[in-house]
């Protein structure tokens, strides 16, 4: 499990660095996706692996990466946002359009300042000394097991029960997703239980064999559709932040009172509208795509994929 740790640390760091310049220049907003993407990973291999770490080593940089995690979201958010509003505004005619501009005008200053955020961060001194030192860490030995636990971890006796943590986990959250009106936050929580059980598999891929891609790709399909669903339940706080202040985002800061009038209220309320029937639209459809997932058939061949260890 130690070795397996490192190479796992070493990949999605090879990962991020890959996409850093992309993401720094922004002009492919992949790039910035890509980054989030493998700190992301990096975390959860922190999770996975924490048994088989030197945790107080690690520590540091856990806290660096959660501070990229904050930076990265923000700015793929706000990336993402303006993507499909772009999408949206093709389907308009050319004299409806002018009404979100407020909104895309609020959206790009957010945008700036996102971008600032990232940019300070990258160039930070805190952030070359983070990147020196993990990249080091990561080249040197392998980890000594924290003082009093077990001494070697085998992948054949450890991953067997992490496998099934993780589909225990992604059931729990599933179990009343078909119901009629699930909350969308109990949706939230089974994207997140489904992305920890594909990085496991993902990480493991190359002892589970190739049969562990079909689980890969259903839940990816979970994880994505629920992915539109939560950037459209995103969406919809922004735009209804909009109407009541004319700011982007200002949560907590929101003013009692509405102000006398927000310019292209009557587009943005329109598109508010759009986004909340995506949400149900996409609800509505999860549960054939959540089907595959939730048959026997699902369990039983992840169970096959370890029975003869």
């Amino acid at each position: 499990m130690a070795k397996a740790a490192r190479a796992t640390l070493r990949r999605q760091w090879k990962r991020a660095r890959k996409a850093e310049p992309g993401a720094r220049d922004g002009g492919d907003i992949e790039h910035v996706h890509d980054l989030r993407v493998a700190v992301r990973r990096l975390r959860v291999a922190f999770r996975l692996f924490a048994d088989d770490l030197d945790r107080d080593a690690l520590r540091p940089f856990r806290k660096r990466l959660r501070r990229g995690a904050r930076v990265l979201g923000a700015v793929r958010d706000l990336d993402v946002f303006h993507e499909k509003t772009r999408r949206y505004l093709d389907t308009l005619p050319e004299d409806g359009r002018a009404e979100l501009n407020p909104l895309l005008a609020a959206w790009e200053a957010a945008h700036a300042r996102a971008r600032r955020n990232l940019i300070a961060w990258l160039d930070s001194g805190a952030f070359a000394r983070f990147a020196a030192a993990f990249g080091a860490h990561l080249r040197g030995a392998p980890d000594r097991p924290p003082h009093g636990r077990l001494a070697r971890r085998l992948v054949r006796d450890v991953l067997p029960v992490v496998l099934l943590e993780d589909w225990t986990s992604v059931r729990a959250q599933g179990a009343s997703v078909a119901e009629p009106d699930v909350p969308v936050e109990q949706l939230h929580r089974l994207r997140i239980a489904c992305k920890r059980l594909r990085y496991t598999l993902e990480f493991f891929a190359p002892v589970l064999g190739a049969s562990v891609k079909t689980h890969i790709k259903q839940l990816t399909r979970v994880q994505d559709h629920l992915g539109s669903v939560q950037d459209a339940v995103i969406a919809c706080a922004v735009l209804q932040d909009f109407l009541a202040c004319g700011e982007w985002n200002t949560g907590a800061q929101r003013p009692r009172r509405r102000p006398p009038a927000v310019a292209g209220a009557s587009g943005v309320a329109a598109y508010l509208a759009v986004r909340r029937l995506e949400i149900q639209t996409l609800v509505q459809a999860f549960p054939q795509i959540w089907a595959p997932v939730r048959a026997p058939e699902f369990k039983k061949q992840l169970l096959s994929l370890i029975a003869d260890w």
